[in-house]
């Protein structure tokens, strides 16, 4: 009676699609049918202990097995804290999560006082987000675990470890950049995409707050809103695909 969440991998290697869920039988078996071949994680988890387990799942076009096997799972806990002049909200009104997302992990979230704790977390790495939209006039400024950025810096959650400490800030204060984009001609250049994103390639996975695609207006003015603090670089073309400003190959040949 273990639920079973498998989810197929895309090639940026993190981007998780085609989400299919099943739930073991009395003697611990399952069977997830009709899977097109590709690779796939497998997300194991019990809701009453908060046992969960991980496995990669290689399908070639014809039947498989695999065996999971799932352990206790990691915690995390923090506190969430407001900067700027606006009043702050109540910290209930704020979602902390982790990405990828973690199934149940959303019933244990903010309590009053603006502390919070992510519980039956498996085992692996994650980044600390938000979850949903951030209260009106405000923006996270960092996520902040022992003195790293953890918003778009990877760190691990090992089985029965309980990380503490972790500091979610959001701020009233946000950056942005804006401009005109014009042709060789000083035109405006409407028909391209701006992709703003970081210069340090740390940052260059899928979900960044570091990355953002823009479309200047008919008079070629263009804005980026609520990026935080550091290095960009702002690359214009003409033929953007679907999903393709999450890949690290394609931002290197930008860069």
């Amino acid at each position: 009676n273990v639920s079973l969440n498998l989810r197929e991998i895309g090639p940026s290697a993190s981007v998780a699609t085609n989400i299919r869920l099943a739930r073991s039988g009395a003697d611990g078996t399952f069977a997830i049918p009709g899977l097109n071949p590709g690779r796939y994680q497998l997300l194991s988890y019990t809701y009453a202990d908060g046992h969960s387990g991980t496995t990669m799942v290689e399908i070639m076009g014809r039947e498989g097995s695999r065996s999971a096997v799932i352990m206790p799972g990691g915690a995390i806990s923090g506190r969430l804290v407001f900067d700027g002049a606006l009043k702050p909200p109540a910290p209930t009104s704020v979602n902390v999560s982790l990405y990828p997302p973690v199934l149940g992990s959303e019933k244990y979230n903010m309590a009053p006082d603006g502390t919070f704790t992510l519980s039956g977390v498996p085992s692996g790495k994650y980044q600390l987000r938000l979850s949903g939209r951030p209260p009106a006039g405000w923006m996270m400024r960092s996520a902040m675990l022992n003195g790293v950025e953890v918003s778009d810096t990877p760190f691990e959650i090992r089985s029965n470890e309980a990380i503490e400490s972790a500091v979610v800030t959001l701020t009233d204060r946000g950056a942005e950049v804006s401009g005109r984009f014009l042709d060789a001609a000083g035109k405006p250049a409407p028909e391209y995409t701006l992709v703003v994103f970081s210069a340090d390639r740390r940052f260059w996975m899928p979900r960044s707050r570091r990355r953002q695609v823009v479309r200047p207006d008919a008079n070629g003015t263009f804005l980026a809103r609520d990026l935080p603090s550091g290095d960009y670089l702002i690359s214009a073309v003409t033929d953007l695909e679907d999903n393709q400003w999450n890949d690290p190959e394609f931002l290197a040949a930008l860069a």
